[in-house]
C-alpha cells in the first residue's frame, strides 16, 4: 500500500510538469519587445553611431528607466521628427523618449513624469542688437523647425506671415549665416551643439530672455495602460537616483572651458603687476615714517644738545657724545633718503617698461579680438595698465616734490587754451559717466601768466578727473573763470557731487587720504596732494569749498603778468 502511494505521487507530480513547463516556456516567448520611435539627429538627445545604431541622451535615460522597468527595448530610427510622430500616430511605434510635452501633443500621447526641460530661445547673429524679445520680431524674417514647438510658438505670437518653415534645424542655421533670415524660434542647448558641430557657435547667440521652458517626458501610446504604469513608475523611481544625475551630468556636465591659458596668464600679469605696485608703496609708506621717525629724533637731539649746553658746561663730553650720534643719525637718515630715491628712479624704469608694453600689446590686441569674452578681458587689461602707470607717475611726482628735485619749466601760458585742452583730455570720460561739462572761460581770453604750462594742465586735468568720478548719476561740472582784478584772476572747478564733511576737508590735501563715501571708487589718496604741491611752487593759490550731498567747488587763484588785446 506503501508503494503504490509513492508510485501514485510520482506520477502526479510528473504530469503536472509536464503541463507547467510549456506554459512558463511559452510565457517567455510572449514577453512583447517595446518599440521605440527615434530621429536620426537631434543632439543631444538623439545620434547615430558607425553601426547606425542610436545613443545620446534620451537614448541612455530610455535604456536605464526600461531596464528597471525591466522591458526589452527595440529603437525604429526615422530620419525626421515627422517621421517619428508619424510612426507613432500608426501604432507602428509603442514610445517616443523625451519628447516635449505640449498640448496638442497629450491629445494623441500618454506621457510620463518630465525627465529634463527644455529652454525655447529666439538665436541672432552676434552682430544683431535690435532683436530682445519675442515681440522684436514683428516684421522681421524668422524661421523654425517644422516638428519643433518653437513653430506653434511663432505663429502663436502673430509671426506667420514672416515666418520660414525648415525642415532641419542645419537648414535654418545656415539661412541665418547668410542672412536669409534674421532669427530662429528653437532650443538653445540643441541649436548650440549643431553650431559646435558647423563651427559657427561663435557667430551666433541667444537673446537673454527665453521664450518658453519645455518639459520634456516619455510619450506612450494611449492605449497601452499597463505600460503606461510601468513606464510612470520606473521614471518616478529613476529621477531621484543617483544613475540619473550621472547621464545629466554626461551630456550636459562638461562644457568647453571659459578659462584658457592665456587668459589665465594675462590674469597673472596683472596680479604679479599689483603685488609689485603694493610692495612699492608699503615700502614708500614705510620709508616716509621712517624719514618722519629720524626728523623727530634729530629734534628731539637738539633739544637736548641745547638743554645740555645750557645746564652744565661739564657735560661738553657728553655733548659731544650726543652730537655724533645725532651727526649718525642725520647720515642715516640722508641714506635712508638716498636709498628711496635710488629704488624709486630704478622702479619707475623697472615698472613703466613693462607697463607700457602691457599697454601697448593690448591696444594691438583690440583690433584683432572678436570674441565678447576676449575683448572684455583685453579691456580689464588696458584699464589696469592705465591705472598702474598713472599710479607710478603719481608716486614718482609725490617723491620728486618731497625731495625737492622737481624743475618746472616756466614759461609764458595761454590760460584760455591750457582750460580747453584740459577739458578735451577728460570730454571722452565725462560723456561715458553722463557727465555735462559747462565751460564760463570767457574772462581767460587773451590772458598770459608765467606757469609750467605742462604742470598746470596737469593739475586741472586732475581736479576736472576728481569732478567726474565723485559726481552723481547725470551730474554736471561747471569750469568757470572770475576776475579778481588787474593782475589776478580765479579759476573754478565745480561739481554736483557727493561733497565732502567738514571733518574731512581739512585731510583731502594729506597723502593717501581718502573720503569715507570713496572707499569702493578707484583711486590712491595722492592726487590732491600732487596737485596743491604744484600750485604752491608754481606761486598760486587752491582752495576748496564743499557741501555734502551738494558738490565740491575747488578755486586757483593766479597772478595774470601780461594781458595780450
Amino acid at each position: 500500500m506503501k508503494f503504490f502511494t509513492t508510485s501514485l505521487f510520482l506520477r502526479i507530480s510528473f504530469f503536472i510538469l509536464i503541463i507547467i513547463a510549456p506554459l512558463s516556456a511559452s510565457a517567455e516567448n510572449n514577453v512583447k519587445t517595446l518599440i521605440a520611435a527615434v530621429p536620426a539627429s537631434f543632439p543631444p538627445h538623439y545620434q547615430i553611431d558607425e553601426q547606425g545604431e542610436p545613443y545620446g541622451f534620451a537614448i541612455d535615460i530610455f535604456n536605464a528607466i526600461a531596464e528597471q522597468a525591466n522591458i526589452k527595448v527595440s529603437y525604429k530610427v526615422m530620419p525626421t521628427w515627422k517621421g517619428v510622430i508619424n510612426e507613432f500616430k500608426q501604432n507602428r511605434a509603442d514610445a517616443i523618449p523625451n519628447l516635449g510635452i505640449t498640448n496638442a501633443r497629450k491629445e494623441f500621447a500618454f506621457f510620463t513624469t518630465p525627465v529634463e526641460t527644455s529652454v525655447i530661445s529666439i538665436l541672432v547673429r552676434t552682430d544683431n542688437i535690435d532683436i530682445q524679445n519675442i515681440q522684436s520680431l514683428s516684421n522681421r524674417p524668422t524661421g523654425s523647425v517644422r516638428t519643433n514647438v518653437g513653430t506653434r510658438i511663432a505663429r502663436s505670437n502673430n509671426l506667420k506671415e514672416q515666418l520660414t518653415i525648415f525642415e532641419d534645424f542645419p537648414s535654418a542655421l545656415f539661412s541665418l549665416m547668410s542672412g536669409q533670415i534674421d532669427a530662429i524660434v528653437y532650443p538653445k542647448e540643441i541649436a548650440f551643439i549643431y553650431a559646435k558641430q558647423a563651427k559657427v557657435d561663435s557667430l551666433i547667440k541667444a537673446v537673454k530672455l527665453p521664450v518658453k521652458v519645455i518639459k520634456r517626458g516619455i510619450a506612450i501610446n494611449k492605449d497601452n495602460i499597463r505600460l503606461q504604469d510601468q513606464l510612470s513608475t520606473a521614471t518616478q523611481q529613476f529621477i531621484n537616483s543617483n544613475a540619473y544625475h550621472t547621464i545629466y551630468k554626461k551630456w550636459y556636465g562638461e562644457d568647453d572651458p571659459i578659462i584658457t591659458v592665456k587668459m589665465v596668464l594675462m590674469s597673472a600679469a596683472i596680479a604679479i603687476f599689483l603685488i609689485v605696485v603694493s610692495l612699492m608703496l608699503w615700502h614708500y609708506k614705510s620709508q616716509v615714517a621712517l624719514s618722519r621717525d629720524l626728523k623727530k629724533t634729530v629734534h628731539k637731539l637738539e633739544e637736548t644738545q641745547n638743554e645740555l649746553y645750557s645746564t652744565n658746561q661739564k657735560l661738553e663730553t657728553r655733548v659731544l657724545e650726543r652730537t655724533q650720534e645725532l651727526s649718525r643719525a642725520v647720515n642715516d637718515a640722508n641714506n635712508a633718503n638716498n636709498a628711496k630715491s635710488d629704488f624709486m628712479s630704478q622702479m619707475s624704469h623697472e615698472l613703466r617698461t613693462p607697463l607700457n608694453a602691457i599697454i601697448g600689446f593690448s591696444q594691438l590686441l583690440e583690433t584683432t579680438l572678436k570674441e565678447d569674452n576676449s575683448i572684455d578681458f583685453n579691456n580689464e587689461i588696458l584699464t589696469a595698465g592705465r591705472h598702474l602707470l598713472e599710479l607710478v607717475n603719481d608716486i614718482l611726482d609725490l617723491e620728486k616734490i618731497e625731495q625737492g628735485s622737481l624743475t618746472l619749466n616756466i614759461e609764458k601760458t595761454n590760460l584760455e587754451e591750457v582750460i580747453n585742452e584740459s577739458v578735451s583730455i577728460v570730454s571722452a570720460n565725462a560723456k561715458e559717466q553722463n557727465i555735462t561739462i559747462n565751460k564760463s572761460i570767457g574772462k581767460a581770453k587773451n590772458l598770459i601768466a608765467f606757469l609750467d604750462s605742462r604742470r598746470f594742465k596737469q593739475v586741472l586735468v586732475n581736479l576736472l578727473s576728481n569732478a567726474i568720478k565723485y559726481n552723481r548719476e547725470n551730474g554736471s561740472v561747471n569750469v568757470f573763470v572770475e576776475s579778481l582784478g588787474e593782475h589776478s584772476l580765479q579759476i573754478g572747478v565745480q561739481d554736483t557731487g557727493i561733497g565732502i564733511s567738514d571733518e574731512e576737508l581739512n585731510d583731502i590735501f594729506k597723502p593717501f587720504s581718502r573720503l569715507s563715501k570713496s572707499m569702493n571708487i578707484e583711486g590712491t589718496g595722492i592726487g590732491l596732494t600732487i596737485t596743491k604741491e604744484l600750485i604752491e611752487l608754481m606761486n598760486a593759490k587752491l582752495d576748496v569749498k564743499s557741501k555734502v550731498n551738494e558738490g565740491t567747488t575747488f578755486l586757483i587763484e593766479i597772478e595774470v603778468l601780461k594781458t595780450d588785446h
